[in-house]
């Protein structure tokens, strides 16, 4: 996989050092950005225009300003994380977007209303669905507040990455609520991370 980096990328990554430092911050478990780019770049395929973006789970943030570049559209990041370190990490990289980065665990407050309660996004970005059972003790009930949050027009994904061996059958699960688009990962085959979407009317 081959990507031109702007000038404006290459400063912010900094020497090997430092973008080294960034990757191993993003929460992916990987050391190289090379590996990083291959298994999160296919996200950009479903950022289609400009917009605000809400990373839940945000890490770092690093996600967020790979997407500013991969996808080619401007976006105005936003994120959450439960780990107020990690938040502290993001505000520093976006420091004019600081106050955008908040600590807070979703699972146990999931109403954003009370993050947010006059901001709408384009995209939602959730990237651990891996980690939740579907069924009895679903966890789909959190997409509900997550849907109402975006924009009309706005675009909700949801990340599966290598660690579940359920994925399709949550795919399936998710098609039957309305979750149209899967998107697999053309870059890193054998792991097989794969996206899905649902737009919002």
């Amino acid at each position: 996989m081959e990507f031109r980096y702007s000038q404006e990328f290459k400063r912010f990554a900094g020497g090997e050092k430092r973008l080294r430092a960034i990757v191993a911050g993003a929460g992916a478990g990987h050391e190289k950005f090379r590996t990083y780019a291959r298994t999160r770049f296919f996200i950009s395929r479903a950022i289609t225009h400009a917009g605000t973006i809400l990373d839940i789970g945000c890490a770092n943030g690093f996600l967020i300003r790979c997407l500013q570049e991969w996808s080619g559209h401007k976006l105005v990041p936003y994120g959450v994380d439960r780990d107020p370190a990690l938040i502290r990490q993001a505000r520093a990289l976006f420091p004019g977007r600081a106050e955008n980065f908040i600590v807070a665990d979703l699972v146990d407050e999931p109403d954003m209303k009370k993050i947010w309660p006059h901001r709408y996004f384009d995209y939602i970005y959730w990237n651990v669905w891996d980690n939740y059972v579907f069924g009895p003790e679903s966890k789909v009930e959190l997409l509900g507040p997550c849907f109402r949050q975006l924009s009309r027009g706005g675009r909700l994904i949801l990340g599966f990455y290598e660690s579940d061996r359920n994925k399709t059958a949550k795919i399936r699960h998710l098609g039957d609520l309305g979750f149209t688009r899967a998107l697999r990962n053309p870059y890193h085959r054998h792991h097989g991370e794969v996206i899905v979407w649902k737009d919002k009317r």
